[in-house]
């Protein structure tokens, strides 16, 4: 492991905010996800894959993958400033995000899936930087799916409203489409993990307006 003077001091608030990251997990997933090294960078997946990617100092890309026993994601995850990739597909006990990830305004892919979430932080509106959204939900019965707070139609996004804006507003449409089907009179619960993705390939012909959501 190396030695905490041989870290830049940026690199070494990154390695304090992963291991607060852990700590800070009530549900001990993520100590068990992590492993008992101090050094994040050699923090590894079962099958050996990095947990953790440095690019030119700063921590940039956070894989948690198949972290099932995950049922929160603690607010720390907000002090990774660099941070342009975070991984979250199979996370299968996932309940709710933190307002603290609307800090993450380098982030420009995130994914998740199988997850249990039915509160969206009004914060994700200000993730702005995004490219590429994967998005995948498995619903308990008449579970809406729903912005945090009573006024949501604009809250959740951006006045200045960019390409990523507009992906974060498809976001909010489609939990608003989900809510509606499983709250509909003789509805029946959507498949468990029905994959909803977006990706930015090119820019949208009929964007919306600033600060508006369909």
């Amino acid at each position: 492991m190396a030695s905490s003077d041989e870290i830049p001091p940026a690199l070494e608030a990154d390695f304090v905010a992963l291991r607060k990251l852990r700590d800070d997990d009530e549900s001990g997933a993520l100590k068990e996800y992590f492993g008992g090294d101090e050094d994040p960078r050699e923090w590894k997946q079962p099958d050996g894959d990095t947990i953790v990617t440095v690019e030119d100092g700063r921590v940039t890309e956070l894989d948690l993958y198949k972290c099932s026993s995950l049922v929160a994601l603690p607010d720390a995850i907000g002090e990774l400033g660099a941070l342009r990739e975070l991984n979250m597909l199979q996370c299968g006990s996932l309940t709710e995000l933190p307002e603290a990830i609307g800090k993450l305004t380098k982030l420009m892919k995130f994914r998740l899936s199988r997850a249990v979430i039915t509160v969206l932080p009004d914060s994700i509106g200000k993730l702005g930087a995004l490219t590429e959204l994967t998005y995948s939900v498995q619903h308990r019965p008449r579970a809406p799916v729903r912005l945090s707070r009573t006024k949501r139609s604009q809250r959740g996004v951006s006045e200045s409203a960019g390409e990523g804006q507009r992906y974060v507003q498809q976001l909010v449409q489609l939990h608003r489409s989900l809510n509606k089907k499983i709250n509909a009179p003789g509805a029946k619960p959507p498949r468990r993990g029905t994959p909803l993705t977006c990706e930015r390939s090119r820019p949208s012909k009929t964007p919306h307006p600033p600060g508006s959501v369909a």
